[in-house]
């Protein structure tokens, strides 16, 4: 038979079991908004009779109460982990997809300031002079030098801009890095904690959260992905590579070059500090920012300056087949024509790109339009140069292909980028339905813990009321 007194350490119990319930209720409720918070629950443990089964041992009580084994953190390791991943996919889509945009932004197509219509405008002037009573002229020429010089002043902007847009790429990622080191032993100083925590039977559920969101940065910034690892800590892996194990953090650098002219063979990259070997980043805004500078960037360049390439090669082919009225020539046949456009050094071996085009033409006289020598009167050639401005294989085409190609690319990439900001919200959207706090929930559990606090002090006060009648029983 069970002691009179045993009950009123049962109901001591239940007290204290409630009592924790409703501090940890208190707890989700106060951080219902906190960012990154999981929600808690009070595990509790039924203590049955304190005796051993044998022949002999009898035991008659209810039981010896309830107590509590600990705060459990709620969450769901397999949709965290896939929060992790889609955040890493969702970062480089967003950084592709930006990267994009600016380039569009550079080439600015369509617009009445773009290479597109400068180079309709150089055409025109060609076809002007071509075309004109008096090829020979001097306002129609100096009015094609003007429309030269300016699809020249449109390329080397183009170029410029991105170059601008590859430096500003490589110093985001520079400062990257050093917020991901920062980051990376951040988390390891709290799976220090975690750890010491776990092992002494101290709840450290507020450091697991804080310690998550980090992770979750690193798989915005460099895909990073958690692996639960023992006493409570997180291992964090890069392409499969640990850039936190347990309490220690790798450190990372970024190697290559700084030139967006120098790309080949020093390509920017991400290097483990330790011993310098690279470090696959296909995701997270870092992985972004690598295909932008070491692919997307370094590819639109190249089209442009074929373009540029282009036209000079176009127009110099044709023009060098004419006669100028150089008066400082030979006044009865003008002077061979030469080459219009150049590479800003003046020679004839360095290629021609977007940044040096320059027109190496300057006085109007030196074009040379006509076909035949002597005479000047004949713009021929001129309208030979504006004709070809519809060769499927011409600088125009080029260029109209560069800005298709590049409208296609970046409509695709704001689609994939729609596409994995869906999936990453409905991933944050299951990690919430788990670990989020509803306050309704919490309320109901309020009611529901109060109501077994009020009872436990009932059963008390009952007990301590039929002790006091049983001692007023003896007292007679």
């Amino acid at each position: 038979m069970g002691s009179t007194f045993g009950g009123i350490n049962t109901a001591y119990t239940g007290l204290v079991a409630q009592r924790r319930a409703l501090e940890v209720t208190g707890q989700n409720v106060a951080n219902a908004n906190t960012p990154g918070y999981s929600r808690q629950r009070v595990t509790m443990q039924s203590q049955g009779a304190g005796v051993q089964p044998a022949v002999y041992s009898r035991y008659e009580g209810a039981g010896d109460g309830v107590a509590v084994t600990g705060v459990e953190r709620i969450t769901d390791g397999f949709q965290v982990a896939r929060q992790q991943v889609e955040h890493g996919n969702y970062s480089a889509a967003d950084t592709h997809a930006a990267t994009l945009k600016d380039i569009e932004g550079t080439f600015a197509e369509p617009s009445e300031n773009g290479i597109q219509e400068s180079m309709q405008d150089l055409y025109n002037a060609f076809a002007a002079v071509g075309e004109s009573a008096d090829p020979s002229a001097s306002g129609p020429r100096a009015t094609l030098l003007q429309a030269a010089q300016g699809v020249t002043d449109k390329l080397h902007d183009a170029s410029t801009n991105l170059d601008q847009q590859w430096s500003t790429m490589r110093t985001t990622l520079d400062n990257s890095v050093a917020e991901i080191n920062t980051t990376t032993q951040t988390i390891a100083d709290l799976n220090l904690a975690i750890k010491r925590n776990t092992q002494a039977g101290v709840p450290a559920n507020e450091l697991a959260d804080r310690r998550d969101q980090l992770v979750l940065k690193l798989s915005d910034s460099i895909g990073a992905v958690g692996r639960p690892g023992e006493d409570g800590v997180v291992d964090v892996l890069v392409g499969g590579s640990p850039l936190v194990s347990g309490v220690s953090a790798s450190a990372l650098s970024v190697k290559g070059n700084t030139n967006p002219n120098q790309l080949p063979p020093d390509p920017p990259r991400v290097t483990w500090g330790m011993d310098g070997t690279s470090l696959s980043v296909t995701t997270g805004t870092v992985g972004g920012l690598l295909t932008g500078m070491n692919k997307t960037i370094p590819s639109y360049k190249s089209s442009l300056d074929s373009v540029a390439a282009s036209l000079a090669s176009t127009v110099n082919a044709i023009h060098r087949t004419g006669y100028d009225t150089d008066p400082t020539g030979d006044p009865a046949t003008g002077g061979e024509g030469r080459d219009f456009f150049g590479p800003a050094d003046g020679t004839t071996t360095t290629p021609v790109t977007a940044a040096n085009i320059t027109v190496r033409i300057t006085d109007p006289a030196k074009i040379a339009a006509s076909a035949t020598p002597g005479g000047n009167k004949d713009g021929s050639v001129m309208s030979l140069i504006a004709n070809a401005s519809d060769a499927a294989d011409g600088p125009m085409a080029s260029y109209k292909s560069l800005i298709g190609n590049l409208g296609v690319e970046s409509q695709t990439a704001q689609t994939r980028l729609t596409t994995r900001k869906d999936v990453a919200t409905k991933a944050d959207e299951a990690v919430g339905s788990t670990s989020g706090v509803d306050t309704d929930e919490e309320l109901t559990n309020l009611l529901g813990f109060q109501r077994a606090y009020e009872s436990a002090a009932k059963i008390l006060s009952t007990l301590d009321s039929s002790i006091e009648t049983i001692i007023n029983m003896v007292r007679g």
